[in-house]
């Protein structure tokens, strides 16, 4: 995570120069650019284009896709120096951008650009050239008819014969540069198998038909809903022959979307096996404590919170994002011995930025006073400006004064922009943390945990 300073400075370079740093992109180069008088950000038309583009497919052709293994991390700099430099020249705009992409590359733990960045995909763009200059040379072959890139997504249509040269042109060309073909997420396979699997990535939900059964008692009309075909995906999931993960989550979106909960320890038992799905599954099983228990604490969230307890304790657990997910989904009110202790030591010793927020959020509605003790004993032993300011949001959500609020937020100057925004709000908390205060109402928020999380 970037401060927000260096964020904000990042993207403004990036902007003033995108229409340079873009210049000669072909048409079919899609994601994260600018198109007209568009801005870099506004991507929201990127994707749905991009699908209908290979969707226009005949069922005599064949179609490559292959991807970059880690793209962003494994771009190198130097090389990356080098064509800024020739591109923009040596301006304020390459200055920012060099700085803080070096100063990214310089972490223990990180390397290449910045991800979950519009800067970043803009860089990589540029950086990304040969690829593309590649994929120009074989439009001009009449037997590959369409190319198209998503960021490091390349998938082409043509001849067998002519797409399984164009993948090994494309491979020596990203060794040339540094990087390499993901060999696991190359495909060369008929047209409509692509087809099949772009829809099944489309997938949210699966169709449940409704039944007339006649009128109500007060002659209003009555549906049933007919479950045989989301049921039947259930088994396929549950006994490992189905795992395409679009499809697994959009099984048990519609499970909670329709209350079906006949086979929730099954789901419970497999979690682990998806824990790029942990998200939805958490949210389902706590709506299964909370569709099925009409008293607070009932045998459903008994059930519930003895998953929760066994999942966060297990090597399953070991990704900060994956644990946050479970915690996410325990509502406020119902938080046990064991997840109050859990998300004690998460305020008072995690270097996860979410798990600080997460805490924050959850003890500051369950036990103010004590939330705020402990960041109070917490905050002069830091210096990560981002830590920081989840603890700053945290003790304003706790109820605590502005000025002590102020005097964390005081200790980076990096989170100036914070506080502008704070005053500008009257020192109210944002709109996540004003709604945690309001727990008793959380489990019902549409917006889910998720959205809480991003403040």
């Amino acid at each position: 995570m970037q401060d927000p300073l260096s964020r904000i400075a990042y993207l403004a370079a990036t902007s003033a120069s995108v229409d340079r740093l873009q210049e000669g992109l072909p048409e079919w180069v899609w994601g994260w650019r600018a198109r007209g008088d568009r801005s870099i950000g506004d991507n929201r038309d990127e994707w749905p284009r991009y699908l209908e583009s290979l969707q226009k497919l005949q069922g005599s052709e064949f179609a490559l896709s292959v991807d970059v293994t880690s793209c962003f991390a494994s771009i190198d700099l130097g090389r990356l120096e080098t064509i800024l430099r020739s591109r923009l020249g040596s301006s304020t705009p390459t200055a920012v951008m060099l700085d803080v992409v070096q100063a990214h590359d310089g972490l223990t733990s990180r390397s290449g650009l910045p991800q979950r960045s519009f800067a970043s995909a803009a860089l990589a763009h540029l950086y990304l050239r040969p690829l593309d200059d590649t994929l120009e040379s074989a439009l001009g072959d009449p037997r590959v008819r369409q190319v198209s890139r998503w960021m490091d997504d390349i998938t082409a249509v043509g001849s067998e014969s002519r797409l399984y040269r164009l993948h090994i042109e494309l491979e020596e060309r990203c060794r040339q540069i540094g990087l390499n073909l993901n060999h696991a997420k190359s495909f060369l396979r008929p047209a409509s198998t692509m087809n099949e699997s772009l829809q099944l990535d489309e997938l949210r939900e699966i169709d449940v038909p409704f039944t007339l059964l006649g009128g109500g008692a007060y002659g209003d009309l009555e549906y049933w809903p007919d479950l045989d075909d989301l049921l039947k995906f259930e088994e396929e999931v549950l006994s490992g022959r189905l795992i395409h993960p679009s499809v697994v989550r959009a099984v048990v979106a519609t499970l909670e979307k329709m209350g079906e909960y006949g086979r929730v320890r099954e789901w419970m038992a497999k979690a682990h096996t998806f824990p790029h799905l942990i998200d939805v599954l958490a949210s389902y099983f706590r709506d299964f404590a909370e569709e099925t228990d009409q008293a607070p604490a009932g045998a459903a969230h008994a059930v519930y919170e003895k998953w929760a307890e066994s999942f966060l304790t297990s090597e399953w657990a070991t990704l900060d994002w994956v644990a946050s997910q479970v915690v996410l989904s325990l509502p406020v009110k119902y938080l046990g011995q064991f997840q109050r202790d859990l998300l004690r030591s998460w305020l008072e010793s995690s270097e996860n930025v979410q798990k600080v927020a997460i805490a924050g959020q959850r003890l500051g509605a369950y036990e103010p006073a004590s939330c705020r003790d402990r960041i109070r004993r917490r905050v002069d032993r830091l210096n990560d400006p981002l830590l920081l300011r989840a603890l700053a949001m945290a003790l304003l959500g706790a109820g605590d004064d502005r000025d002590s609020v102020r005097a964390v937020l005081l200790r980076d100057a990096r989170n100036a922009l914070t506080i502008k925004y704070l005053e500008s709000r009257n020192w109210q908390p944002p709109d996540a943390l004003a709604h945690i205060q309001g727990y008793e109402d959380y489990e019902d928020d549409d917006a889910g945990p998720g959205e809480a999380c991003s403040s």
